[in-house]
């Protein structure tokens, strides 16, 4: 028992170590993913990284792009708003110019109107007076009965 007892104390150490060796080839393995998983999220970042790097100057193109054909678009317009300004300034002096003769033409135009009514009305009155109308219109002349004698849907 002596040799066995000395044979087990001397492999103790070796069965030390290979426990250590073991517990280090576990730490190994564990470390060893976690380099692999380290490798996959900085390559996964690299490629974000590119990519939105990517996408930053596309974006940065199409902006650039925007705001070229928005300037053309802005120089375009102004050429156009020119001519527009001169042909308001004519129109509005030439409506200046026009507006009091079309005021006056207006004025007398109702004027008419309301004479031309006026008359209407004092015709109907003598007429509803005399029946047929015909003794009231012989006041006017003549001529006025003879119209009416004509044309008796007129009045």
């Amino acid at each position: 028992m002596k040799l066995e007892d000395e044979l087990t104390s001397l492999k103790a150490p070796v069965k030390g170590k290979e426990n250590e060796r073991k517990l280090l080839a576990r730490e190994l393995a564990q470390e060893k993913k976690k380099h692999k998983s380290a490798l996959k999220r900085l390559d996964n970042a690299r490629r974000q990284i590119m990519e939105t790097q990517g996408n930053a100057a596309e974006e940065e193109r199409n902006r650039t792009r925007k705001i070229a054909a928005a300037e053309t678009s802005l120089a375009s317009a102004k050429e156009q708003v020119d001519p527009l300004k001169e042909q308001v300034s004519v129109h509005l002096r030439e409506y200046q110019d026009i507006e009091p003769a079309v005021n006056q033409v207006k004025e007398t135009k109702e004027g008419t109107e309301k004479q031309v009514h006026a008359v209407n009305q004092k015709l109907k009155q003598m007429q509803a007076e005399s029946g047929d109308g015909r003794a009231a219109l012989t006041v006017f002349g003549r001529h006025c009965t003879k119209l009416h004698d004509v044309s008796p849907s007129c009045l």
